[in-house]
């Protein structure tokens, strides 16, 4: 399993951390799992960044939670994400 770390990095306590699944589909049709802690109040795009060593560049990222393509611009939790229960998130290229 991957290292679980919460990103972007801030101070934890003080705001809330959901749990995240990646499911990454790569080009090649090979899947990857990739599993860490984020900030529900994160911009997508900051997130997209502090994983690009595992999913590749932000900009050939497209993030799908419950079939909505997440926007870079918003946050987890404008997507009804409040930090309790666990999300899967796809990744497509």
């Amino acid at each position: 399993m991957a290292q679980q770390n919460p990103l972007p990095s801030g101070n934890a306590e003080a705001q809330a951390n959901v749990l995240v699944t990646f499911h990454y589909e790569k080009s090649n049709g090979l899947f990857l799992q990739h599993e860490t802690d984020c900030l529900i109040d994160a911009l997508i795009c900051g997130i997209k960044e502090d994983l690009q060593h595992t999913l590749g560049p932000p900009e050939t990222q497209h993030w799908y939670y419950n079939g909505q393509l997440l926007s870079d611009d918003l946050r987890l939790k404008d997507y009804g994400v409040d930090g309790i229960c666990n999300i899967r998130i796809a990744v497509k290229n």
